[in-house]
């Protein structure tokens, strides 16, 4: 049903001026460390921009089930 499973490796984030921003992967999480925190979750927020630029967030129903995101939105 699901393709193979593959596990991201971390990248530090697109620099955006005057955040601190890490340089290297020494202080980014784990794939262990985000599975560990989304398994216990059924809470979760879907943020998306417009495309205007303006964010937009809404909390959502959603399941950590074999290393995917499961979310449900009417």
């Amino acid at each position: 049903m699901f393709d193979a499973i593959v596990i991201p490796h971390a990248l530090p984030a697109k620099k955006v001026a005057g955040y601190r921003m890490p340089e290297d992967t020494t202080n980014l999480l784990s794939w262990d460390f985000v599975s560990a925190h989304m398994l216990p979750s059924r809470h979760n927020w879907l943020n998306t921009i417009a495309a205007d630029g303006r964010p937009h967030a809404v909390p959502v129903w959603g399941i950590w089930y074999n290393n995917r995101v499961h979310f449900e939105e009417a």
